[in-house]
């Protein structure tokens, strides 16, 4: 699972509108009473699982001004309390532990995202 919404061209470094840009957690930690999570946003889906990789110069002069692909348009570093979150513990999934994480989003913030649903991996 991962999350549809508008990234406004005002909220992003690039100052243009991305219509449905693609949300996904890229990483979750906890400690003893928290859950933490990273939410980046990207123009699309395919776009973030292409973040990172190496971008081969192809022109016969200079070089590419970053050596790898970074699409990333927003990020937001969260925590709160993982009871919170997982009222009935931490599940052991990922992927449901990721659909908590996701539904505890659309609360806490009250935006207009909506769910893209994929397969799990």
């Amino acid at each position: 699972m991962a999350l549809k919404m508008t990234l406004e061209a005002k909220y992003n470094h690039m100052g243009i509108d991305f219509i449905d840009a693609y949300w996904k957690i890229t990483s979750i930690n906890y400690d003893i009473e928290a859950v933490y999570f990273k939410l980046q946003a990207y123009p699309n889906r395919e776009a973030s699982k292409k973040s990172g990789e190496f971008i081969e110069n192809r022109l016969p002069i200079g070089g590419a001004e970053f050596s790898t692909f970074e699409p990333r348009l927003y990020s937001w570093e969260g925590a709160t309390y993982t009871q919170d979150v997982f009222p009935n513990g931490i599940p052991l999934d990922p992927n449901q532990q990721k659909t908590a994480i996701y539904n505890w989003i659309k609360k806490y913030t009250e935006l207009p995202f909506e769910d893209v649903f994929e397969e799990e991996s």
